[in-house]
């Protein structure tokens, strides 16, 4: 619950690159994004963290967020 969200946003800023890591793997269970830097790294983590107990984007938001990922991918601006 929200005692253990806090509890793991309070650890979030002590982690390196390779702890991160293993903590998403370990939270998760599906492959680590490709990226190098912890502060984004711990951003994620701490986002999936908190959607899973509060609830993630809702649905005009998704929907929103996939129109524009599909722009993107089609080159078209944003």
């Amino acid at each position: 619950g929200q005692e253990g969200v806090q509890d793991i946003l309070r650890q979030l800023p002590d982690m390196n690159v390779d702890v991160l890591r293993t903590e998403w793997s370990g939270r998760f269970g599906d492959a680590v994004p490709p990226i190098r830097s912890g502060d984004v790294l711990r951003h994620l983590i701490a986002w999936r963290v908190q959607a899973a107990v509060h609830g993630g984007y809702t649905p005009e938001v998704a929907k929103a967020l996939a129109k524009l990922m599909s722009d993107h991918q089609a080159s078209r601006p944003l």
